[in-house]
C-alpha cells in the first residue's frame, strides 16, 4: 500500500464538491494539524481516526520515556533564559506522560472490573 499525499485528493475533492481548492486545503490542513496535536500531546492512550485506524500507545515504552524526561529535568538546573523555556516544555511533556499513565491504569481497572462482572454473571 502506497500512502497518498493530501495534495493528491484536494483537487479532485474540490471538483466533486464544487468548492474552492483552498477551502478544501484548509480543511485538510486543519484536520491533520489536530491529529498531530492529539498524538504529540498524548491526549489519550488510543486515538481513533476514521478510515485510518486506531493509534495506540505502546505501554512498555512509557516508563523509559518518563525516566528520560525526568533525567533531562534533573540536568536542567541552571536558570538561564534558554533553559527556562526548555524546562517548561520538558515539564509539560512529563506531566502528559503522568496523565497518560493514569489513563491507562484507569482503563486497565475498568476492563478488569468488566470481565470480573461478566464472569460472575455467567
Amino acid at each position: 500500500m502506497l500512502p497518498k499525499n493530501s495534495k493528491h485528493f484536494i483537487q479532485p475533492t474540490a471538483e466533486e464538491l464544487e468548492c474552492d481548492a483552498t477551502l478544501i486545503n484548509d480543511v485538510v490542513n486543519f484536520f491533520y494539524a489536530q491529529v498531530k496535536k492529539d498524538l504529540n500531546e498524548l491526549v489519550h492512550h488510543n486515538v481513533h481516526i476514521n478510515e485510518l485506524g486506531t493509534f495506540s500507545v505502546v505501554k512498555k515504552r512509557i516508563k523509559p520515556l518518563m525516566d528520560r524526561h525526568k533525567k533531562h529535568l534533573d540536568v536542567l538546573t541552571k536558570e538561564s533564559f534558554d533553559q527556562v523555556a526548555i524546562r517548561k516544555k520538558m515539564e509539560r511533556k512529563y506531566q502528559n506522560f503522568i496523565k497518560l499513565k493514569e489513563l491507562i491504569q484507569e482503563e486497565t481497572e475498568r476492563r478488569q472490573q468488566f470481565y470480573k462482572n461478566k464472569n460472575e454473571s455467567n
